[in-house]
């Protein structure tokens, strides 16, 4: 990893880490205000019209988002590259309105198999319309990626947010929405930023630049990658359908709370890095260090991981303390450690996975995350009349851990991707910090003095972190 490319990825970690922040980060500004206003049972009825909000643009994105970096740097050309931007946004708009048209058919029939009766109708319809001018959104966001404008992609997602967050805080305490308060902030913000996209980019709205052979190449990696992300979503989401509707609505807002805090791991690691790291792999591949790059990056991974991982761990449950919400929510916090590194190993597969890009098998990748989807299914099923909330949290711990190594043994056949075992062997003493984290919760009761040793805790972490990433990039440049 030359000192050109280690800037670069420094640089665009770091700003990507903060528009990934803002194009996610209005799940953790509004979590608390929700937590205020709602009982466990909405917010686990809340969570399952955000799960419609994910099959929606999981299925109807088309792949094209995942499609388009593979196919744009497949020429140098600049009236090629235009013509492969307009193909795409002509399949990403038929994604768009084929979802709103779908959503507006069958909306009063997923509230009946999802609830039992007809009372959120409404509320799936408006979160269908903002998950088509989300997807219209990504694929534009895709866009300034590849182009490398980092900054703009940073501005427009916190402009987003702010729009977001604003209505969310009218919705919900001046007109008294409820549930309705963010899916409305989420479909309006969307569609403000959607108008701009599409006002700036009106160059791409010509007929005359679609290519029958870049549309072909589109869906021909998009659509396995479409399957496989309906299987991945369906991984994610399967424990959560499950608690849903065969446990209660109570504990999946639990649950749901426990997964949002964890998630915190992908809005501060795993989105920024994959964002950064993604294109610099992808122009990198056909390079003759690309196997000690890739190297490289299961290394940084993990070192960043562990440290995310801590500071979720140890900081945690200082956020219910902030919250006036139902005491029920309070159990949520024993569940995030486990499930944050969970969500670590998970992201392992984004580097793993892009063999499968570099040899354009993405069909792989639907059948691993189909097989582990279909285990998932009858497990859970199977199961459902033993099964209790500690135990899905216990099975989705293990499918994160799985999914990745099977990814790894399956993508070692076309492209063996070497993992530095020594080098991450180096961080085993970081789980000594995990032993002192509980122990410094176990044993005091100064709230003052336990925050302070937790800070010097996380120093440390960081330290050594940097002692040992220092060591290993010296005795590379020599």
């Amino acid at each position: 990893m030359d000192s050109l490319i280690k800037k670069s990825f420094l640089y665009s970690f770091l700003i990507y880490g903060l528009g990934a922040f803002a194009q996610n980060g209005y799940i953790l500004i509004q979590l608390p205000f929700l937590i205020d206003t709602l009982s466990t049972t909405e917010f686990g009825a809340y969570n399952l019209i955000l799960f419609v909000n994910i099959v929606s643009t999981t299925l109807f994105y088309l792949g094209i988002t995942s499609a388009l970096p593979r196919t744009y740097f497949n020429t140098e050309d600049t009236q090629q590259k235009d013509r492969v931007i307009t193909s795409a946004l002509s399949i990403t708009l038929l994604g768009g309105f084929s979802l709103i048209f779908i959503g507006y058919i069958f909306s009063e029939k997923l509230s009946l198999i999802l609830f039992d009766s007809y009372s959120y109708s409404d509320e799936l319809m408006l979160i269908i319309v903002g998950s088509a001018f989300w997807i219209l959104n990504s694929f534009f966001l895709t866009l300034l990626r590849v182009q490398e404008k980092a900054i703009e992609f940073t501005i427009i997602n916190i402009v987003n947010l702010s729009i977001n967050c604003f209505l969310f805080i009218i919705f919900l305490y001046v007109y008294e929405l409820g549930i309705l308060s963010p899916i409305y902030s989420f479909s309006i913000s969307n569609l403000v930023v959607a108008i701009y996209f599409l006002i700036k980019n009106f160059i791409y709205f010509n007929v005359n630049l679609i290519k029958f052979l870049y549309l072909k190449e589109l869906l021909y990696v998009g659509f396995p990658i479409v399957l496989a992300s309906f299987f991945a979503m369906g991984i994610d989401w399967s424990e959560r359908v499950f608690i849903g509707t065969s446990l209660s609505l109570k504990e999946l807002g639990i649950y749901a709370l426990a997964f949002r805090l964890a998630s915190l791991l992908n809005a501060f690691l795993s989105q920024p890095f994959v964002s950064a790291w993604n294109p610099i792999a992808l122009k990198k591949m056909n390079d003759a260090d690309i196997d000690e790059f890739l190297s490289n990056s299961v290394f940084v991974y993990c070192s960043l991981g562990a440290l995310f991982t801590l500071l979720l761990t140890s900081l945690s449950p200082y956020f219910l303390y902030f919250v006036d919400g139902d005491v029920e929510f309070l159990q949520s916090l024993q569940y995030v450690p486990f499930l944050a590194f969970g969500l670590f190993v998970y992201g392992l597969g984004n580097i793993f996975g892009i063999g499968f890009f570099f040899k354009k098998k993405t069909t792989l990748l639907a059948y691993i995350y189909g097989s582990m989807f279909l285990f998932c299914i009858c497990f859970l099923y199977l199961t459902s009349d033993y099964i209790e909330l500690n135990a899905a949290v216990s099975f989705k711990i293990s499918v994160q851990i799985l999914l990745p190594i099977l990814m790894f043994f399956c993508v070692y056949q076309i492209y063996p991707i070497k993992i530095p075992y020594k080098k991450i062997l180096h961080l085993t003493p970081i789980s000594i910090c995990f032993l002192f984290n509980y122990l410094i919760e176990a044993l005091l009761y100064s709230t003052i003095i336990e925050v302070t040793l937790k800070i010097l805790l996380i120093c440390f972490t960081i330290y050594f972190i940097y002692w040992i990433s220092y060591q290993y990039m010296k005795n590379l440049f020599k």
